[in-house]
């Protein structure tokens, strides 16, 4: 942040940021450009010696101080930068002189000083810089407080300015200036452990968390401690929750591990919280605890903790999708709803299945075999890296959906999609954080009414999840979205690895960006709150979506696609019914394994009048042979009846006597 522009933000806001720019913005957005040819920064830490003052004055120097040279992890402490200049003249920086933190150590907040018209500044979680052109008043010592210095770890950190760091126009400071300060721990602390460490893929591991409290206190947890698992990690069908915590209970969802509030634990001690965990994507899964978790009677812990379980790729064939019935028939009167079940198995020796429901209104074009035709090349970009962007906050990354905007003039299949992923900025600059292994999924939207918008498209096909296998190079993969017909198609990903409540741990920023020539197409779309998941189905309601003009970053993400036309529209592209549901939604499946899908069909839900309606069950799955396969239901609406045993009042004078009935189709 700019110390010394009168339109401060809170130190909790994000900041849009460039190299040597920061500026308010609540969008959560990290942009980094690369610099131009020739600058240079200044770093104090490679000037080698004190500059004598000029004849008949004193250098002026620098001193460093911290508020608390002994603190906890879960504190704060002030951090002093004095400059003092005895001279009867005043001193002005020649140059800049930096402070920069640790690592370990990050700083918030604006300073408070003596000499806030003499100076100007800029404050980053790191460092410092007070720049070249500020002033040292005649025999004054500027004294700066930042109050808002805290570890991220525990150990010894010292801070130093060089002799020399600090350069005026009187001189240099002679004597270096340091600062140490010592981090220590609360006593509260979470560790993780997966048991085995690898599994192939619907194989369970289990995973462990360990709750400890070394600390001088009993603690008592005021709050339900959860543990979220990562995106597709899930609890296992049989998820075996348990735990040894005195007083406390164990409880799964699939995708949280929770210990229930009032259980205890005496100084000294430490217990457990453990589930069985499962997956059908082969990669690598992180759990992750964050600092605070812990709410106790005690304090809370003050370290974030890990865990890493690898699941193997499946050594079985591929999965096969078996649908029963093929179809439904149903008939309910208009005051009651009627339930049926869809069995979905998986063929014995298969891999994981990976399926998905959804109701939707029967098409109003016939479907036809999908028939290839012409390829189709999709981009934006020149092939040039000029920046990389991600969304970021507190040294911390939030997942958002990357998306590039073509339209098209008839119905398509999306065959690859290509992604340049970036190492850092061109030329050797800033590192984006990005690893080999790190697992974005790949997403296709459409919008038949061509708005400009992604608000306005629906998601189509099912997750497309991949690795990250080589950096600063596109990457192509294979894809089988189908769109429907004409209108706006949006391709791209979703840094999938930090959806995730609290973000990933470290900054990562993964959009490439090409500025050579913006055609106004790139859009991002994301959470604009840490405690809140980006939704990848309804762009609509996520806090924060724009296009790279309007946040101030004209350029094209570096994605792109190839589709072949010839594919008409399936019976699977009309709009999701109100009156059907399917219950669980989504799921997935080991080889030999089914499950049954509860369908309910309920006329008052859409307000249906007596007739004959028509919908699709669509379901999609990771079968390459049948990626989507719909089942046709048929639902016939009568006229209401009575659903109480006394009938006297049935002729609709006693409307209070009717009660909705549910009946189970034969």
């Amino acid at each position: 942040m700019l110390s010394s522009n009168p339109f401060r933000r809170s130190p909790a806001e994000p900041e849009l940021r460039t190299r040597g720019f920061a500026c308010a913005s609540a969008a959560l957005i990290m942009v980094l450009v690369a610099a131009a040819a020739g600058a240079a920064e200044i770093d104090v830490r490679s000037i080698q010696a004190a500059t004598p003052g000029a004849s008949g004055t004193a250098a002026p120097a620098v001193a460093l101080r911290f508020g608390s040279a002994t603190m906890t992890i879960a504190q704060q402490t002030e951090l002093f930068v004095d400059f003092s200049n005895p001279n009867p003249t005043p001193a002005v920086l020649s140059a800049a002189t930096v402070v920069q933190l640790p690592l370990e150590l990050q700083i918030k907040g604006e300073s408070v000083t003596n000499c806030r018209a003499y100076f100007s500044t800029t404050i980053t979680p790191s460092s410092i810089t007070f720049f070249g052109g500020s002033t040292i008043p005649p025999a004054t010592t500027c004294r700066f407080l930042f109050p808002g210095v805290s570890p991220r770890e525990t150990g010894s950190y010292t801070l130093t300015v060089p002799a020399g760091g600090l350069q005026t126009d009187l001189g240099s400071n002679a004597d270096p200036a340091s600062a140490t300060l010592t981090v220590t721990g609360t006593g509260l602390s979470v560790e993780q452990v997966f048991d085995p460490p690898s599994v192939a893929v619907g194989a369970s591991s289990r995973l462990t968390v360990t709750l400890r409290n070394d600390g001088a206190l009993p603690a008592s947890f005021s709050q339900p401690f959860t543990g979220f698992l990562p995106s597709q990690l899930e609890t296992a069908a049989a998820p075996n929750a348990a735990t040894t915590c005195s007083g406390g209970t164990a409880s799964a969802t699939r995708d949280t591990v929770v210990l229930s509030a009032g259980a205890s634990l005496p100084a000294g001690a430490a217990c457990t919280l453990a589930v069985d965990v499962a997956s059908p994507l082969p990669g690598s899964y992180t759990s992750q605890v964050a600092a605070g978790a812990m709410q106790t009677t005690a304090g809370t812990n003050a370290l974030a903790s890990t865990a890493t379980l690898t699941i193997a790729p499946g050594s079985g064939s591929a999965p096969l999708v078996a649908l029963a019935p093929a179809a439904f028939s149903l008939s309910t009167p208009a005051n009651r709803s009627v339930s049926a079940s869809l069995s979905i198995a998986n063929a014995s020796g298969s891999n994981p299945l990976i399926y998905r429901v959804e109701p939707r209104e029967a098409a109003r074009v016939a479907w036809t075999p999908r028939v290839l035709g012409s390829p189709v090349d999709f981009r934006l970009d020149d092939g040039s890296i000029e920046g990389i962007v991600g969304r970021t906050g507190g040294n911390r990354s939030f997942g958002s959906v990357w998306l590039n905007r073509f339209t098209v003039a008839e119905a398509m299949t999306i065959d690859s999609i290509s992604v340049f992923w970036p190492a850092a900025l061109p030329g050797g600059g800033q590192s984006s954080g990005l690893q080999l292994g790190m697992q974005p999924n790949l997403l296709v939207y459409y919008d038949a009414a061509a708005s400009g918008s992604p608000v306005n498209a629906v998601r189509i096909g099912v997750d497309r999840r991949v690795s990250i296998g080589a950096l600063d190079a596109f990457e192509t993969y294979p894809a089988q979205f189908a769109v429907p017909g004409a209108g706006d198609v949006y391709i791209g990903f979703v840094d999938e690895w930090a959806v995730r409540v609290g973000g990933y741990p470290g900054v990562v920023v993964p959009a490439a960006r090409d500025v050579t020539q913006p055609q106004q197409r790139s859009w991002v779309s994301g959470t604009s709150s840490p405690n809140v998941l980006t939704d990848l189905v309804n762009l609509a309601s996520n806090g924060f979506t724009a296009s790279s003009e309007a946040m101030g970053i004209p350029g094209n993400w570096m994605i792109r696609a190839t589709g072949s036309t010839g594919a008409s529209a399936t019976v699977c592209n009309g709009p999701a019914t109100q009156w059907l549901s399917a219950t669980p939604a989504s799921g997935w499946l080991n080889g030999g394994g089914s499950t049954a899908i509860e369908i309910v069909a309920d006329p008052a839900a859409a307000s249906l009048a007596e007739g004959t309606y028509q919908a699709n069950l669509c379901v999609s799955s990771n079968d390459a042979q049948q990626s989507q396969t719909p089942v046709p239901v048929t639902l016939t609406v009568t006229p209401a009846t009575c659903v109480v045993k006394d009938t006297v009042f049935c002729d609709g004078l006693d409307v209070a006597a009717e009660a909705k009935g549910v009946h189970r189709a034969n």
